[in-house]
């Protein structure tokens, strides 16, 4: 979808992550068949007619020559809705040339890590530092429950998951593309783990549904 309706920042970082561009697409009797199953996402692109989303899957592998279960290349797609324009690049013996792109700047690489550490312990149950943790020093609320790999600053989970999801700008970053600097060094953060002791949210729900349970067994 983010190839057929022109979304190239989409595209870009879909590629980033690994997604895979010579997916072909199953017919689901939708308006993704509007171009015949087994489709891929240049084929889509072509439907779409944006340039750039062409320009990217080209540059990450796609293959001008491959056929849909309507036997379509993407050059014909792009030719029968009338995205001409796109042609001279679509074309199968096309010697045009196609740019170079960065990764995305929307990549985050410690996304994940810190999305499975919020799954693991959650991010809303412990509102308040005590004595004997450390205080978050971004909110300066929370206690620090996870690290960062490499600087080692400590942060909340919700602080660290905030700044995976906005932050945007590599240039200021000292570590590799799709890091995130760290708002207290400026280090690229790859990813965070863990503080030990920090409590997971499966033992605190099994420990309520423990306080509950006589409740649902004594007699009535």
């Amino acid at each position: 979808m983010a190839a057929l309706n022109g979304y190239f920042d989409c595209v870009q970082l879909l590629l980033d992550l690994q997604a895979n561009v010579s997916a072909v697409t199953f017919h689901y009797g939708t308006s993704m068949d509007l171009i015949g199953a087994g489709s891929s996402p240049l084929h889509y692109a072509a439907c779409g007619g944006n340039l750039k989303c062409c320009q990217i899957l080209l540059a990450r592998g796609a293959s001008k020559t491959t056929l849909n279960c309507t036997g379509w290349l993407p050059v014909d797609v792009a030719r029968m809705w009338g995205r001409h324009w796109l042609e001279p690049l679509l074309a199968p013996n096309s010697d045009s040339t196609i740019p170079a792109f960065p990764l995305s700047n929307y990549l985050s690489l410690p996304l994940m890590s810190i999305l499975n550490i919020a799954r693991e312990c959650g991010f809303k149950s412990v509102t308040t530092s005590t004595d004997d943790t450390d205080t978050c020093a971004v909110c300066l609320e929370r206690p620090c429950s996870v690290a960062a790999e490499g600087c080692k600053h400590e942060l909340c989970v919700r602080c660290a998951l905030y700044l995976c999801s906005t932050s945007n700008i590599p240039s200021e970053t000292v570590g590799p593309p799709g890091s995130i600097p760290c708002p207290l060094c400026r280090h690229g953060i790859i990813s965070f783990v863990k503080l030990p002791g920090s409590p997971a949210k499966e033992n605190r729900l099994q420990m309520s549904l423990g306080l509950l349970y006589p409740l649902y067994t004594s007699p009535s």
